[in-house]
């Protein structure tokens, strides 16, 4: 071995040798000039100093604020002429886009330093040559995380010089023909190629001279040609790619330049390899392209139009698929898919997220119905202890739905350096040879885009036939897929999420972020509903608008933005973009509501209160009208009588509360407001330090604030275990071993503080309506505001929740320990629910200590349950019979301000009987999520009755999630989900004329023959969580 040791580094040394000689008349290109300036948005510059200056090698340039632009003209000299001329940029450090005579040609970073002026120079050409340049932004977010701060780069010079085509082909033939030898595993096998490559490197005397070279490459070529070597070693399909985060460690503005860098290399590469194929997903990117640098956007299109170029995912970014509702995910298709199909006429077959933190059950059955056929990711494989069984099977959904599905093996995930170390170690690392010998291979750098280059195309040319190596090709991966599915045989099939067993804390970091995704997914679905409702009315319905909101949410669902794994100026952008959103969306409501309301009889005496309700079913919930302080007011229904309200006053302000009782679904209810002393009601309600109670509830709080005792007055029986208290919260030292923003590590538990410093307890309301206990409790430097609120007609209790959060890696939770004895809890989850083990029996289970969930968590035995409600979190832990709820964490990186400061919430706890489908638990969640909404105006007639559904269906288990214009034309798009696993007739009701109704797909593509409607009803069937959506004519 020692031999053979030398021989490596003697062929190593003489291969550098080579290198040594490809560049000739090598030219310092001296006189560059710069400036520096600030870049505060895409084509919005601010230059520091408008005057030129020089540059001189060795000069230090850069800073993590500042833009800086070098420009020199260029002339090739007549010596050049008929060689390929290279021009090497050597800045030091940093990301640049270099533009030739002002149009985007090229990305200049780390890895691409080298462009191509011209193939065959004539001599004398003139290149007006810029460069844009600015902070690697990743780089210094790692430094950052070692205490470093920013480094100004040194400016290295550039050259320009003649490629020796000779040495340049042999060098690249001797470099993949060594490092394919020595990862052969077959001694005799790498002996002979490192043989043949030292007798082709001894034949050459002079370097220089390039008749030897060429002999010596096609003695090298024929001699390795000559082996003969037993196939078996697979084969590859190259895929050029370059994964670029829509935003993470640099903002959504840096984004918008690394595209430009991107994009412009991969174009540059085409013209260069006739055979480079590259393949990029991401709507917004492209759209961000389009605007920006709109001839390079040309170029893109024209590629694409080649069919070199492949536009795949379909989605409007990569986004994650844990935190988002169902409704965003399908969002995501009809805006991505709809954008790829109108600007190149393709629509993606394969849904591409692989950079993404784990995967609903629910996912095969959104991507089947909204036109998929694949679906790949790699990070399922980031596992330490259960490695996943399969790189190639069927993925099946709750509902029974199955896609194809792909885990790439390269040990490079998406970011493959195409040596061929990762070539052969990807055939290698495949488990399921016996059922396909063609793998697909994704290439290039990424995360912070840059993609392929030159040398791994190089690799390309040179590793479709070597021996002891896969075959590979370059090509398109849609129609690798097409020869999969055509080819293999059946599929091990996986029946189940794909939870991946890292960055837990995903769930929880920059709550906020997420609290306002939440907020932001039911206000557009509100304002949808009542936009369409007003639209038959009279009332425009402002699609452009809504669509425009909509992208925001879907860029902000991106898979390092909304799970709280970006830097700081990313959170400021999406705050900011939030407010937008919810501005829109609240105007674009307000106005629909004011329109509906016009179009209603409200009249009767006093002030009319028209009370909406968005849910599928008729709600009873308690509603709140911000009055005159110094008045007093009684609520009446249609009929006059008296509804229970009452008045609660603080700082100032003065809400009226009512219960509005059984409002119509998706539809309203009027009520009445006259201003008279109300006759007291009777209250049924206790509210005290110690002690609240309501007819639903008797709870016993003792001195620390924890609730000892929570009595089901209705169900006859002890919520909460014997001797453990209830709505504890809880914190945690948070320090994982990696990736703090990403990542909860088990041994968390270990070190724990009770926050029991009770600062204060205060009555706050007591009516006939609610009665609310106002808890102050204080932690370090922190504040936690609780308002315990219990009613008169809802059996839930609300925990209103603020928190001025001041900690440093710390993790609160809140602990239910209830009396329930349960093997599997049950978890909301978009378009349906999922069973989780409660125990820890097996590494698989145990990895599941936080899950994701949306709406609630229940834990239930036979008759009897228990539900925890949230109205914006995510991160649940159940174990044996404690229900906690993760409500913040506080990490250092990537963003040292993470979750300090004011946060808002409420979680609820919701007794019930029965399991969590038979007991209430669902509407019970969307209830606390979409509250009524009221509307306040002077009484009038109308030609809409005082109390009307809109839509409705005759099933509990069948849920109207989004009624919507279609995108095309003013059709109405009516979309339902099951939501407890059952399956039979369901009959939807809509309360005007409906013409016609078909089924469609997630795209609004008629499926199948009309369905009959009889005035204004049809029936159709539903499977088991299924998803459907209708068409319906007016």
């Amino acid at each position: 071995m020692l031999q053979e040791e030398l021989l490596q580094k003697w062929i190593t040394d003489r291969i550098n040798d080579v290198g040594k000689v490809i560049y000739r008349r090598s030219t310092t290109l001296d006189g560059w000039q710069f400036k520096r300036g600030y870049y505060d948005a895409p084509d919005q510059y601010r230059y520091e100093n408008q005057e030129w200056a020089p540059i001189k090698v060795g000069q230090q340039w850069g800073s993590p604020e500042q833009t800086y632009w070098f420009r020199k003209m260029v002339r090739i000299p007549d010596t050049y002429k008929g060689c390929k001329v290279i021009m090497t940029i050597e800045l030091g450090g940093g990301e640049a886009l270099l533009s030739i005579n002002g149009t985007p040609y090229q990305g200049i970073d780390r890895n691409h330093k080298s462009v191509v002026l011209t193939e065959h120079a004539a001599g004398d050409e003139q290149y007006d040559i810029l460069i844009e340049a600015g902070m690697e932004w990743g780089e210094y977010a790692g430094r950052q995380l070692r205490g470093l701060t920013f480094e100004p780069y040194t400016f290295r010079g550039v050259t320009l010089a003649c490629v020796n085509e000779a040495a340049y082909e042999y060098y690249f033939d001797l470099k993949t023909i060594f490092d394919s030898a020595v990862v052969q595993n077959d001694n005799d096998l790498r002996q002979s190629m490192l043989n043949k490559v030292k007798a082709s490197l001894q034949s050459i005397d002079d370097y220089n001279d390039d008749e030897q070279i060429k002999k010596a490459r096609i003695m090298l070529c024929d001699s390795i040609s000559a082996i003969r070597y037993a196939r078996g070693n697979g084969k590859l399909l190259l895929n050029g790619h370059s994964h670029i985060d829509t935003a993470w460690l640099w903002p959504l503005k840096e984004t918008v330049r690394k595209c430009s860098r991107t994009f412009s290399t991969a174009l540059r590469l085409m013209e260069q390899y006739p055979q480079y194929y590259f393949i990029q997903s991401q709507a917004q990117q492209f759209e961000y392209t389009k605007q920006y640098y709109p001839k390079l956007y040309e170029q893109i299109k024209t590629r694409i139009k080649e069919g070199r170029w492949e536009p795949t995912g379909g989605t409007w970014v990569e986004h994650d698929c844990n935190l988002i509702s169902g409704e965003s995910f399908v969002r995501q298709i009809l805006l991505g898919k709809r954008f790829f199909m109108q600007e190149f006429g393709i629509e993606p077959k394969v849904a591409w997220l692989p950079d993404t933190f784990g995967f609903n059950w629910i996912i095969p059955q959104i991507l089947k119905k909204g036109g998929y056929e694949y679906f790949v990711t790699n990070k399922i494989m980031w596992i330490y202890e259960n490695k996943f069984p399969y790189d190639l099977f069927t993925w099946r959904g709750n509902d029974g739905s199955e896609i194809l599905s792909y885990f790439p093996t390269s040990p490079g995930a998406y970011n493959g350096m195409l040596t061929p170390n990762e070539i052969k170690a990807t055939w290698d690392n495949f488990r399921q040879k016996e059922q396909t010998d063609e793998l697909l291979y994704q290439f290039g750098y990424g995360d912070g885009g840059g993609g392929p280059t030159a040398e791994m195309l190089e690799y390309a040319k040179r590793l479709t036939d070597l021996p002891g190596m896969p075959e590979c090709a370059t090509g398109r991966a849609d129609e690798y897929f097409e020869r999969l599915r055509n080819d293999i045989d059946a599929l091990p099939v996986w029946d189940g999420e794909l939870y991946f067993e890292l960055h837990r804390g995903t769930y929880t970091t920059q709550a906020r972020n997420k609290r306002n995704n939440r907020k932001a997914e039911l206000l557009y679905r509100e304002a949808e509903l009542l936009s369409y409702l007003a639209r038959i009315y009279g009332h425009p319905y402002e699609q452009e608008t809504l669509n425009n909101g909509w992208k925001k949410i879907l860029l902000n669902q991106f898979h390092d933005i909304i799970p709280g794994s970006s830097i700081t100026p990313v959170y400021e952008d999406s705050a900011r973009d939030y407010a937008e959103v919810l501005r829109t969306g609240n105007d674009i409501k307000s106005k629909a509501l004011k329109n509906l309301e016009s179009h209603i009889d409200t009249s009767g005496d006093g002030k009319a209160i028209t009370v909406f309700n968005s849910l599928s079913w008729p709600v009873t919930d308690a509603v709140s009208l911000v009055i005159e302080s110094d008045k007093k007011y009684k609520v009446v229904d249609r009929e006059g009588n008296i509804v229970d309200s009452q008045a609660i006053t603080e700082e100032g302000r003065t809400e009226l509360v009512f219960t509005a009782a059984d409002v119509p679904s998706m539809g309203y209810r009027v009520y009445h407001m006259i201003e008279e002393e109300s006759v007291p009601a009777a209250v049924d309600i206790t509210v005290e330090k110690e002690h609240l109670e309501n007819r639903f509830f008797a709870i016993d709080i003792n001195e620390k604030g924890f609730m000892t005792s929570i009595y089901d007055k209705i169900n006859g029986r002890q919520v909460l275990q014997p001797d453990k208290c209830g709505n504890v919260l809880q914190i945690f030292e948070d320090k994982p071993a990696d990736w703090e923003a990403w990542d909860i590590d088990l041994f968390y538990r270990d070190k724990m503080w009770e926050v029991d410093e009770l600062i204060s307890s205060e009555v706050i309301a007591i009516g006939p309506v609610k009665g609310i206990l106002r808890m102050i409790r204080r932690f370090n430097k922190s504040t936690i505001t609780q308002d315990i609120t219990i009613y008169n007609d809802i059996p839930r209790i609300d925990f209103k929740t603020s928190v001025d959060w001041q900690e440093d890696q710390k993790l609160l939770k809140v602990a239910f320990p209830v009396d329930i004895r349960a093997t599997e809890a049950t978890y909301d989850i978009y378009y349906g629910a999922i069973n989780r083990p409660t125990h820890w029996n097996t590494s698989w289970d145990k990895a599941k200590f936080e899950v994701c969930a949306h709406k609630w968590a229940d834990l239930s035995e036979t008759g009897y349950g228990v539900s925890l409600l949230n109205d914006c979190k995510y991160g649940h832990d159940i174990k044996d019979n404690v229900m906690r709820l993760t409500l913040l964490r506080a990490p250092m990186w990537p963003d040292p301000k993470a979750d300090r400061g004011y946060h808002e919430f409420t979680y609820s706890l919701y007794p019930h009987k029965g399991s969590w489908d038979q007991g209430g638990t669902v509407p019970m969640a969307w209830q606390l999520n979409a509250p009524l909404t009221a509307i306040v105006a002077s009484p009038h007639t109308g030609s809409l009755a005082a109390e009307q559904s809109m839509f409705s269906t005759d099933a509990d288990n069948v849920i109207i999630d989004t009624v919507k214009k279609a995108e095309d034309n003013s059709d109405l798009i009516l979309r339902v989900f099951e939501a407890f696993g059952q399956r039979g007739k369901v009959g939807i009701k809509c309360a005007f004329n409906v013409q016609s109704a078909v089924e469609c797909d997630l795209l609004e593509r008629a499926q199948g023959e009309d369905i009959s409607v009889q005035t204004g009803s049809f029936d159709v069937y539903i499977k088991p969580y299924e998803l459907k959506t209708f068409r319906l004519k007016l």
